[in-house]
C-alpha cells in the first residue's frame, strides 16, 4: 500500500498546486489565463484518474454508486461528498459517556465565559480531562 500512499501525497500536491495557480489568477489578472487554468485541471484530473485506475481505484469525478467496499479515487476533480444510502443502526451510548456528557456540560459552565471563550487557564483538553475525572469519581 506504499504505492498508494505516494500516489495520494502527490495529490494532495496537486491539489494545493491548483488552489495557488486559482488564487495567482484571480491577484494578477492575465488574459487567456483562466482557459489555461481550466485545461491545466482537466489535465490532471484525467492524470489522477489514470493513476487510480493502476493502482486498482475507481475513480469518482462523475459519481457512481458504491454497494460493496470499494477503494475509490475521492475529490480529484474538486469537492465530492460521500453519503450512505442507508445509515448503520445507531450505536448504544453506554452509561459512561452519558454521564461524562452531563460532567462535561457542568464544567463549561464555569470553565467559559458569556461569550463562549474559554477562562484563563482552560482549554477543551483541561475540560474533557475534568470530566472524565469526575466521571470516575460518580460512576463509584
Amino acid at each position: 500500500m506504499a504505492l498508494a500512499e505516494t500516489a495520494e501525497v502527490l495529490l494532495r500536491i496537486q491539489s494545493a498546486a491548483q488552489a495557488a495557480r486559482r488564487e495567482l489568477v484571480d491577484q494578477i489578472p492575465v488574459p487567456g489565463a483562466s482557459e489555461l487554468i481550466r485545461e491545466i485541471e482537466r489535465l490532471e484530473t484525467m492524470y489522477a484518474q489514470a493513476i487510480a485506475r493502476r493502482l486498482g481505484a475507481t475513480p469518482m469525478a462523475l459519481g457512481g454508486l458504491v454497494s460493496q467496499p470499494t477503494f475509490a479515487l475521492l475529490g480529484e476533480a474538486g469537492p465530492e461528498m460521500v453519503i450512505p444510502l442507508k445509515p448503520k443502526k445507531k450505536r448504544k451510548v453506554t452509561k459512561y459517556q452519558r454521564e461524562w456528557g452531563r460532567q462535561l456540560k457542568v464544567i463549561k459552565k464555569t470553565s467559559r465565559l458569556k461569550s463562549g471563550s474559554y477562562r484563563s487557564g482552560w482549554d477543551r483538553a483541561k475540560e474533557f480531562s475534568k470530566a472524565h475525572k469526575l466521571t470516575k469519581k460518580a460512576m463509584k
